[in-house]
């Protein structure tokens, strides 16, 4: 697994997250249909918000995962709001998100 910022400010963060189907992460996670969990995905959105804001501790307060994210290059986007950061993943290159989250 590879998780490259690609942008960075204190409003928005931007990442490229990538894995196989070999990674230890989806090894359980399902046999045979390798995909992402949603902690990792969590996981990322907390790390890019720690980078925007390194004096702030964030919290995932609503994570959702929409659908299921195969093994592949995603693009997870982190933007400040008037009531935190909103987090958001995505496939490169597809608008089709497959996990949003909202930190605190």
């Amino acid at each position: 697994m590879d998780l490259k910022i690609i942008a960075l400010t204190p409003q928005y963060a931007a990442a490229q997250l990538t894995f196989a189907a070999d990674d230890p992460c989806c090894r359980e996670h399902f046999p045979g249909f390798p995909v992402l969990p949603g902690s990792v995905a969590a996981a990322a959105m907390l790390h890019l918000a720690q980078s925007m804001n390194p004096e702030t501790s964030w919290a995932i307060q609503r994570l959702r995962c929409l659908r299921f994210a195969p093994p592949g290059a995603y693009e997870i986007h982190v933007c400040r709001t008037a009531h935190g950061l909103s987090g958001s993943m995505a496939p490169v290159g597809s608008t089709s998100v497959v996990v949003q989250a909202q930190l605190q």
